[in-house]
């Protein structure tokens, strides 16, 4: 599951992960990126295996990019082994990496950690586990079946009510957790296995982790993690000392390759100590010791005198189909059968990829038994989370995520679907969350990595140890941290390596068409309305149309800088909120040619906070307000202060003038998302509304004949195995009839910008915004300032070098092609600088690294400065 989504601190409901298969999302950030067989940078001239790992913040390099949609990954990865597609968005299987590294026209990456997290979790507002009101309190009706309520006892959506809080329900979940080993389910399949509830690239993290005996990470240790676990509990087992535990609610490594343990081992008996200690049974089979002590044996630590009620109300178990996590879900099940010696586990979720959970009403009205947020028990959950911090605590863990089952507010598509309401906990993760510098945010969240483990949430099992694989010919490849090739810098950077000759001829870019990009999708879409998509596939198509205000480096995810914007700069009031005083670029085009200006962006980030079902799947919660100065000048305002807050914003902007409600101003200066673009079936690509300001245009046409715009990339944006979907790159410059210098992606690339006219009233000289900007910055400050304003002004109406322009001066700014009909006098070279007065590339970092010119720290692996 390599990829990713352009948002950080990502965590999607559970909605999401019941409609399709195992996903992760678009732009996932690691740790180090690696390319080939490659580490890093590599040296000058390059080794044989060795590939330079560079990314440029520019793009695209082709002319087309068709998505192409499968089933599932198999038949995905047998086109492309039939020469039909140029990079494939899953990760390869361990037993195809020795044939795809054998093969000489593919590039396979290096294995690396994935950022993702993957186990089961449980539903705080079961039946099973806690009290319904209007329920019985005894008898066979009654509620929780189970017999512990694992909560306090208050009134659910209120603010009484308290989840994950009662010895008792502490006691079954620790039961729970003992039944799975996850290093023997992750050892044999290449994964690695997670203690805590976050990727171990991330820091701070958890033991067991390779890193965590670097100067610079955080981690909890094994001592800690195994004070989790109530020592009068385990030593009632024969051979069990407190605080020697091998991780976190683990003594022993007697798991089966499916990761259960043995019936009669040592967690499996520590479990049932568990189970009796909670009241779900009185006692348990086996020989003890003359201390009283169960005594492990094959067959032993059966529970006895269960309570009736919970065979005739067993756990539903949502088991995804996907691999591994049908593997791990079903001897989860076995296990916990095993236990209590009879079925007390029904599936209720197995091959059916549309199930989703009828999360629409929040009230109490409503909450019933077997009925809307009463229908399910545990899962095979499945978070793909950006970044480099571990900041999605928040969103999973903390109570006001969880709509208003305990008193906030009401989302029918909450974050925290477990609806974990722990007082610690929210008090830890709110901490971490408004920490203003790395040192309180990792205070913080190794506070909030305890309170999960002493209150034994939920249930982390494994994250993937990935693999990608591409063609050869492929040139821009880009190895995401955590992602491989697919994402969002490899569809900005790819295109074909003209020195390269594939071995077989199959295997040639674009299937021999150099202009086009084949990125095959390893599931279809339901939706392209940026406020109802929630899948990868959905985002993986969206961040090709629309753009962000903010970006991160590919291979340092810690590293976040303008991308729509050209400065920004921070303040925090005497209330302790940030403020972000953010410019925009000047050129900024919508598809159709509008300009993109800070309204738009300020009605992307309400609207994405108030009416997405996942706030573009980023976290929006704590946007506060955001203010227009001018323009192209905004004030964004966050609640408190936090390191995460750039990466916030990296967050799409959606063209105002197509998606808001006609007149409506109901945040002051604009409005909201029109209702009918919120309604599930309304579709964009039908209704000519696909349009962004990103890289790539749906349009009916051709690059010189646009036709429609926003229409006719793909019938409609429900794609299904079989389809495909075709975007053309954003340069309309070249179109018939337009005279805007400026209809074109911001960051567009040609090299022959400046130098090439075609026909009258074209405007293809000015095709390439990067290398414009790049001659506008005449003093390779890698900022167009005044002084380069000055510097061309000094040549207007020049035909010849004068004192003023003197001949370096006349030569450099002279582009006869802007103006044919007097092709040696320097004219509207002035206007075209001066509009790209103040604009930047990757603010705040230096792309030289010469600190004499451009100051600040550089970014890894960036393609090199070109002055």
């Amino acid at each position: 599951m390599p990829n990713s989504l352009s948002s950080h601190g990502l965590s999607v409901s559970i909605l999401v992960f019941l409609s399709v298969s195992s996903i992760l999302f678009l732009n996932i950030n690691p740790v180090k990126g690696i390319v080939g067989a490659g580490v890093g940078s590599c040296p000058s001239p390059p080794p044989p295996g060795c590939i330079p790992d560079t990314w440029a913040p520019y793009g695209p390099m082709i002319k087309s990019l068709r998505f192409q949609i499968y089933s599932y990954p198999d038949p995905e990865f047998q086109d492309f082994q039939a020469g039909h597609l140029d990079v494939v968005d899953w990760e390869t299987s361990a037993s195809s990496w020795p044939s795809y590294d054998s093969n000489p026209d593919f590039l396979q990456t290096p294995a690396q950690g994935q950022y993702g997290d993957l186990g089961m979790y449980f539903n705080g507002a079961s039946s099973r586990f806690t009290h319904i009101p209007g329920t019985p309190t005894s008898g066979a009706d009654a509620t929780p079946f189970w017999g512990c309520d694992w909560n306090n006892g208050g009134i659910p959506f209120t603010n009484t009510m308290q989840t994950y809080t009662s010895l008792c329900g502490k006691d079954m979940r620790a039961a729970l957790a003992h039944l799975v080993d996850r290093q023997a389910f992750t050892d044999p399949r290449v994964l690695a296995h997670l203690v805590c509830p976050s990727p171990t690239a991330k820091n701070p993290s958890c033991e067991p982790d390779s890193t965590c005996g670097f100067k610079s990470k955080s981690c909890i240790t094994i001592a800690q993690e195994c004070t989790w676990d109530d020592p009068s509990i385990v030593t009632r087992v024969a051979g069990v000392a407190p605080g020697a535990c091998l991780d976190a609610f683990r003594y022993g490594h007697n798991g089966s390759v499916n990761g259960d343990q043995a019936v009669g081992s040592v967690d499996f008996c520590i479990a049932a100590e568990y189970m009796v200690a909670a009241g779900v049974a009185t006692g348990l089979t086996g020989p003890t010791d003359d201390q009283g002590r169960i005594i492990p044996t094959p067959s032993g630590c059966i529970l006895t005198g269960v309570n009736p009620n919970i065979v005739s109300h067993p756990l539903r178990t949502m088991v995804r189909s996907s691999q591994p996590r049908y593997d791990m879900g079903l001897a989860f099940d076995k296990a916990l059968n095993e236990l209590f010696g009879q079925s007390v586990t029904q599936q209720r979720f197995r091959f059916n990829p549309l199930i989703v959970f009828s999360d629409n009403c929040f009230s109490i009205a409503c909450y019933t038994v077997g009925g809307n947020i009463d229908d399910w028990d545990m899962y095979t959950y499945g978070y793909g989370l950006g970044g480099p911090y571990p900041d999605h605590l928040f969103g999973l863990y903390n109570g006001s995520k969880a709509s208003n089952y305990c008193g906030g507010l009401q989302n029918g598509y909450p974050f925290n679907n477990q609806f974990v309401c722990n007082p610690p906990l929210d008090t830890d993760t709110s901490a971490a969350h408004r920490g203003l510098d790395v040192p309180t945010f990792t205070n913080a969240t190794l506070a909030a990595f305890n309170d999960w483990g002493r209150a034994v949430i939920d249930i982390p099992v494994f994250s993937s140890i990935i693999r990608t694989v591409a063609l050869r010919s492929v040139s821009g490849l880009v190895n995401e941290m955590g992602a491989g090739y697919p994402n969002t810098w490899t569809l900005l950077n790819a295109h074909q390596d003209p020195s390269y000759t594939p071995v077989n001829p199959i295997y040639s870019f674009g299937g021999g068409d150099p202009s086009t990009l084949r990125w095959g999708m390893a599931s279809g879409t339901n939706t392209l309305d940026i406020f109802n998509a929630q899948t990868i596939w959905e985002f993986t198509v969206l961040s090709a149309v629309y753009d962000t205000l903010f970006a991160s480096s590919p291979v340092e995810p810690g590293k976040s800088f303008c991308w729509m914007c050209t400065t920004y700069r921070t303040f925090v009031d005497s209330r302790g909120n940030e403020h972000f005083i953010v410019e925009l670029k000047q050129n900024l085009r919508w598809h159709d040619g509008v300009p993109v200006d800070a309204y738009d962006v300020k009605f992307s980030l309400l609207n994405l906070r108030d009416n997405s079902s996942c706030g573009a799947c980023g976290d929006m919660s704590n946007l506060l307000s955001v203010n227009i100065l001018d323009s192209r000048d905004l004030e964004i305002v966050w609640l408190g202060s936090s390191i995460t807050y750039p990466f916030d914003m990296e967050q799409f902007i959606i063209p105002r003038h197509l998606w808001e409600l006609s007149r409506d101003r109901s945040y002051g200066d604009v409005g909201v998302v029109d209702p009918m673009k919120l309604a599930y079936n309304y579709d964009p690509i039908v209704a000519g509304t696909f349009i962004g300001s990103g890289p790539f245009v749906c349009v009916s046409g051709t690059l010189t004949n646009p036709g429609t715009i926003g229409k006719g990339c793909a019938p409609s944006q429900q794609l299904n195995p079989g389809d495909s979907l075709v975007l053309t790159a954003f340069d309309f410059t070249g179109a018939a009839g337009n005279t805007d210098p400026f209809l074109q992606y911001h960051r567009s690339y040609n090299s022959a910008w400046g130098t090439t006219t075609t026909g009258s009233g074209t405007t293809t000289p000015f095709s390439g915004e990067y290398q414009e900007f790049s001659w506008a910055d005449q003093n390779n400050d890698d900022q167009v300032t005044i002084a380069d304003v000055a510097s061309v002004s000094a040549c207007f109406g020049a035909s010849t070098p004068t004192n003023a322009c003197t001949n370096a001066l006349y030569n450099y700014w002279l582009r006869s092609a802007f103006h044919p009909n007097s092709p040696n006098t320097i004219g509207i070279e002035v206007a075209i600088v001066a509009s790209h007065l103040d604009d930047t590339w990757i603010y705040p970092f230096s792309w030289s690294g010469d600190q004499t010119i451009q100051p600040g720290q550089t970014l890894d692996s960036i393609v090199p400065f070109s002055p």
